[in-house]
């Protein structure tokens, strides 16, 4: 009985030295798989140099044969080392090279197969499996740029909305802050990018300006990737949406005065229903109207669209898709403050309604079919709702910028989902969507004596090279045809003898 037992200790033993042999063993065939896949050309020529350089000295002074006489006295003895170099000479010096570059492999591999072991680990606390039980499995890990990095992630059956949902445990159990996640080409597959960069709180407009190069370009703000600008004529329209405080007015007016500077002729109109309090300052540039009352909204957003039929009939008749630089029109912007107020949802008995519903209905019809015309919108507001902002008009807005909101309704309403409720409280600090890309950003900050400043330095550039706009302001044939009827009653008057 006793004999039996020993054997079975010993059975034991030797099974679990067996496996434990066995584990070791394929970890470090992984490790050495994992070196040999994270080695480059370059390294591998420089590391068979050195090893190469090794191997001679130690052929030469007999170093391979002493160390495996100090490492194993009792096999290696003098006699087996002897019998190794007369019989065996070149086989033992290619093995000892095979061994040196397993050793070169292994260090090389050590780091990412642990890296790979401590992000399936994260991954495996996320409880992510599909309907076959299976966990997702990191395949592949790989730098992008110099602030991210990629794993690539086996997850058949588990789709990149399960793992979005699980974002923030993500970011808890990776530690680090998620950027993106997509889909490869392969939808077995998906990748988590993960960023090792934090955005400056604050960046001065100043600091950035100079990115301000091509035509019909703004800036949209600083990303992890870079700074952000983009041409309105490709949008063509945008939306800056964000609670008081959060940077909305900064951001308009950096892309208002970003698009005077680098356009070559534009005519801008801003409807500011406060009294033109946020706009005074672009007042008094010679190709910007600023609008108070929601009356002459309502007669610009109608010369809006006299305008955009009248460039319609100009690209019919010249056999043209769109408006390009060369055709005699100006670009056209038109920037609504608090666009909540003006698109208001209001009953019957308020002074206002038919005006705000005329005016619902003209910017629906511009924003859907004034791309072709050269005619932009930019509305800024607090609130987004299909009450405040009809769905008709969010829809052929292709371009976001949302700042901090308070609830995760509001967000969703601007972006599709509860991001910008999980911004911090940092002025400036907002997401950017274009398309169904979304990217945090930090928005540059102007000052309004900065802004002042440049504006008015933009103003002299524009009366020193003569400035001049293909066709004249909206408004003002009608302002013309105004005065000189004005001037022809006034000369009846002086002149009671000219009767008709």
């Amino acid at each position: 009985m006793t004999t039996k037992k020993k054997e079975t200790e010993l059975d034991r033993i030797v099974t679990e030295v067996f496996i434990g042999v066995s584990l070791i063993f394929l970890f470090l065939s992984k490790v050495i798989w994992k070196g040999i896949r994270q080695t480059s050309a370059k390294q591998l020529f420089y590391a068979t140099f050195g090893i190469l350089t090794i191997g001679v000295v130690s052929f030469h002074y007999q170093w391979h044969y002493l160390l495996l006489h100090n490492l194993m006295p009792d096999i290696f003895d003098y006699d087996v080392i002897e019998n190794l170099h007369r019989n065996y000479h070149a086989q033992t010096k290619l093995s000892f090279l095979g061994v040196l570059y397993g050793i070169y492999f292994i260090l090389n591999g050590i780091a990412p197969t642990l890296r790979f072991y401590k992000y399936q680990k994260a991954l495996d606390a996320c409880t992510l499996k599909n309907s076959k039980d299976q966990k997702p499995r990191v395949v592949a890990i790989y730098n992008e740029g110099e602030y991210f990095k990629v794993i690539k992630v086996w997850a058949y059956g588990i789709g990149a909305s399960q793992f979005k949902a699980k974002e923030s445990l993500l970011e808890s159990t990776f530690l680090q802050q998620i950027e993106e996640i997509r889909e490869c080409k392969n939808r077995s597959y998906l990748e988590i990018v993960l960023s090792n960069k934090d955005l400056p709180k604050v960046i001065q407009f100043e600091e950035i300006e100079e990115n301000l190069k091509d035509n019909s370009t703004c800036i949209v703000g600083e990303s992890k990737k870079g700074l952000i600008t983009t041409k309105l004529s490709d949008l063509p329209h945008m939306m800056i949406a964000g609670t008081t405080g959060g940077g909305k007015s900064k951001c308009f007016k950096g892309l208002l005065y970003s698009m005077l500077r680098t356009t070559p002729t534009l005519q801008m109109y801003l409807i500011d229903l406060k009294g033109g309090i946020e706009f005074k300052d672009f007042d008094t540039l010679s190709n910007v109207k600023v609008v108070k009352t929601i009356d002459d909204s309502v007669t610009l957003l109608k010369q809006l669209k006299t305008e955009m039929r009248k460039r319609f009939d100009y690209l019919e008749k010249k056999g043209l898709e769109k408006l390009k630089n060369s055709d005699p029109y100006d670009q056209i912007i038109l920037g609504i403050d608090e666009a909540s107020v003006l698109y208001a949802k209001v009953g019957r008995e308020h002074p206002d309604y038919e005006n705000i519903l005329k005016a619902r209905e003209l910017t629906e019809e511009i924003a859907k079919l004034s791309r072709a015309a050269k005619i932009s919108l930019i509305l800024a507001t607090q609130k987004v709702t299909k009450e405040t902002i009809d769905t008709r008009i969010q829809e052929n807005i292709t371009g976001r910028i949302c700042f901090k909101l308070n609830t995760i309704e509001g967000s969703v309403r601007v972006l599709g989902n509860g991001k910008a409720s999980e911004l911090p409280y940092i002025p400036g600090r907002g997401i950017w969507q274009c398309g169904n890309e979304q990217v945090e950003i930090q928005v540059p900050y102007i000052s309004q004596i900065d802004l002042r400043s440049k504006l008015n330095l933009l103003k002299e550039n524009m009366t020193d090279k003569g400035y001049k706009l293909k066709r004249s302001m909206l408004g003002s044939e009608a302002k013309k045809d105004s005065t000189k009827t004005k001037l022809f009653r006034k000369s009846l008057k002086s002149n009671p003898e000219v009767q008709l």
